[in-house]
């Protein structure tokens, strides 16, 4: 069995169970449901072995499941890390990890999800994911997955943090094809720039420096889109204070 043979019987196995629903794929295996449902080129293709599955909330969870349990007929062992007690699940082709986003102050602890037997590590940027998902039929299954644009910015927030070389060279490779794809389709092009213009300050400056450094023409399109929002801003302070 092939890594895309066994990604395609977890999402089944999840869907039958119910589990789906409660989870939002990321990472890179989002970028094959993409090239499918796009029928593009310019979409890159990584099938890696991290699959990356978010609940993005924990505490609203009713259904209940033993994921381990059920992932361990597929060959996956449960993999906890020495210092902080994640858990992982390893098979000698995938790995599956669970992440939930994290907020305030955040957690250096696993959030533990127990209708499901697992914990989750919390990370920052993934929230985006919640608040621009769409639902793509992938084999007949609908899958929660980030829309495109917002796939990428959470890409562009995560460059800068990557300690591994070789990870951050594949996150700026996929980055810039899945760029081109957005800029040269109008209406995901619109949505790129709509969901940039709702970021924060902080992100909004660090997606900058990171296509400022790798990709021209993504630096063009929300660097003009950041000085219009600006100039606006900046207007409308003119005029502070001086309405009746």
């Amino acid at each position: 069995m092939n890594k895309v043979e066994l990604f395609n019987k977890i999402i089944n196995e999840f869907n039958d169970k119910k589990i789906l629903n409660d989870l939002i794929l990321l990472g890179s295996w989002c970028l094959l449901i993409y090239k499918e449902h796009y029928k593009s080129e310019e979409i890159p293709l990584f099938k890696t072995t991290d699959i990356d599955l978010m609940i993005p909330f924990p505490k609203q969870i009713k259904n209940k499941v033993d994921i381990p349990k059920l992932l361990e007929k597929y060959g996956f062992d449960p993999i906890y890390s020495i210092r902080k007690n994640y858990v992982k699940f390893d098979n000698p082709d995938l790995r599956i990890e669970f992440l939930t986003p994290e907020y305030g102050k955040g957690t250096d602890k696993p959030h533990d999800i127990p209708n499901y037997k697992i914990n989750a590590q919390g990370l920052r940027f993934i929230s985006l994911a919640i608040d621009y998902k769409i639902q793509i039929k992938y084999k007949d299954i609908p899958i929660n997955i980030p829309e495109p644009s917002c796939f990428l910015l959470i890409k562009l927030l995560t460059i800068p943090k990557r300690q591994n070389v070789e990870k951050a060279k594949k996150d700026i490779y996929t980055a810039k094809r899945l760029g081109d794809f957005i800029v040269n389709d109008p209406g995901q092009k619109k949505r790129l720039i709509e969901i940039f213009s709702n970021l924060n300050e902080g992100w909004k400056k660090t997606i900058l420096r990171t296509v400022r450094k790798y990709t021209d023409n993504l630096y063009e399109i929300l660097n003009n889109r950041n000085i219009e929002n600006n100039k606006m801003l900046d207007k409308k302070d003119k005029y502070k204070g001086m309405e009746r």
